[in-house]
């Protein structure tokens, strides 16, 4: 039920952006459907403590990721990624369903554990769950500090042509990015005790899939081609891909 809500949440954005031609939703629907169906799962579940916790988890990291995004989007006017597709009602709606699949595989530790059984779901605080809240916080706050400080700094216009390399930026060059990772992972080690071990291994495919978008596909790869094309001749940018580690802080270098 809460992946039928989920993918009529995505095709109801795949159809407003037909219409209108516009992006703007994308982020704040990807967020609404990740939060819909955690709530569905929880409602239908017996709300045991573990079981509150993941979904507050979920809820409160989509939810803020959310509204960033698409308050960067709204200021920004659009969206660079769909600018060559928004004609395109295939193109686009291969995006929508991207996304929806994301949402399903992203939620999979939260709402397996929201449909265990109630011997299995429950809060023990074995290290293994409280690795995992450690790692959510910790990545919850790495994450929102590193996404407002890009956000303060791309708000001056005399930073208009430069990049940042202050802050947790001087520690990674994506540090929004280990943030999201790390917090992936915290929910997943804190679900992991509840499961069977298939359920185990089902739910490891949403921070791997994490992972893999961030590090393979849309996330790093894109932003390090787009830098290297703005300032890959200036001397300074030289000097913070050399001194600064592409993606864990302190750890290796470009």
């Amino acid at each position: 039920m809460s992946a039928g809500v989920n993918f009529l949440i995505q095709f109801s954005g795949w159809v407003h952006s037909t219409y209108t031609k516009s992006e703007r939703l994308y982020d704040l629907l990807g967020s609404l459907g990740h939060i819909t169906s955690a709530c569905v799962t929880f409602g239908t579940s017996s709300q045991l403590p573990k079981q509150q916790l993941l979904t507050g988890m979920l809820v409160a990291w989509s939810s803020r990721l959310g509204m960033f995004l698409s308050y960067r989007i709204w200021k920004a006017g659009e969206d660079s990624r769909f600018v060559k597709m928004r004609n395109s009602p295939k193109a686009m709606g291969k995006m929508w369903f991207g996304q929806a699949v994301w949402v399903l595989l992203a939620g999979l530790p939260v709402n397996l554990v929201n449909t265990a059984p109630d011997s299995s779901a429950q809060l023990s605080w074995t290290p293994t769950e409280m690795l995992g809240v450690f790692l959510f916080s910790f990545g919850f706050l790495f994450e929102t500090i590193a996404d407002f400080q890009k956000l303060r700094f791309r708000s001056n216009p005399d930073n208009k042509h430069k990049f940042i390399q202050h802050g947790l930026w001087s520690l990674s060059r994506h540090p929004n990015y280990f943030g999201e990772i790390c917090l992936q992972l915290g929910i997943y080690l804190f679900a992991l005790s509840s499961l069977s071990l298939p359920l185990k291994a089902v739910s490891g495919l949403s921070p791997l899939l994490t992972i893999l978008l961030l590090t393979r596909v849309s996330g790093i790869p894109l932003l390090e081609k787009q830098a290297l094309a703005r300032w890959g001749d200036s001397q300074l940018y030289k000097q913070y891909l050399q001194n600064t580690p592409l993606l864990i802080p302190f750890f290796g270098r470009k």
